[in-house]
């Protein structure tokens, strides 16, 4: 249980503190919009050269999240959540010279991306299809009462901390 608030801290606190750094990185590959748009957040993070995963988790209440994993064996693991009607994608929108992944994986953290229920990575569900009236009978309660500790409990059992 502790381990589990350390990293609900540290997922809003090291966003905060990288924002105020200075990385130097060059990196001359360039991803148009079309192209971002056809690809998930694991093939974005492998083009632009970094480890990329995929991770399906389900919650209690039968929805199958799809999240990603930026792996860096032995990093501390940082969360990074996004906001309101986004995807992950938006953390990998300005590539490794200006977005926190990549910034949190070159300084060793092993970096996450959740997906909420219901955005373009998180369609599934045990019972439900996407088509369905109920598969969207949800608010954003259950978002913190199944979707977060339910990525959190899956980091925390496949990183052992």
């Amino acid at each position: 249980m502790a381990a589990r608030r350390t990293l609900i801290r540290l997922s809003f606190f090291i966003p905060t503190l990288v924002c105020g750094t200075t990385v130097s990185f060059n990196d001359n590959r360039y991803l148009s919009p079309e192209m971002f748009g056809k690809l998930r957040g694991d093939e974005i993070m492998k083009f632009y050269g970094y480890p990329g995963e995929e991770h399906k988790v389900r919650t209690e209440d039968g929805y199958i999240l799809t999240n990603f994993r930026m792996p860096n064996p032995g990093g501390y693991p940082v969360l990074l959540l996004h906001g309101l009607t986004l995807t992950s994608d938006s953390w990998l929108l300005g590539g490794p010279t200006h977005d926190i992944p990549y910034h949190l994986w070159r300084r060793g953290y092993d970096v996450w991306l959740w997906n909420a229920r219901g955005n373009g990575y998180s369609t599934e569900h045990v019972n439900l299809t996407y088509t369905e009236k109920n598969f969207w009978k949800f608010s954003s309660h259950e978002l913190g009462l199944y979707d977060t500790p339910a990525i959190i409990d899956y980091i925390l059992n496949l990183t052992n901390d």
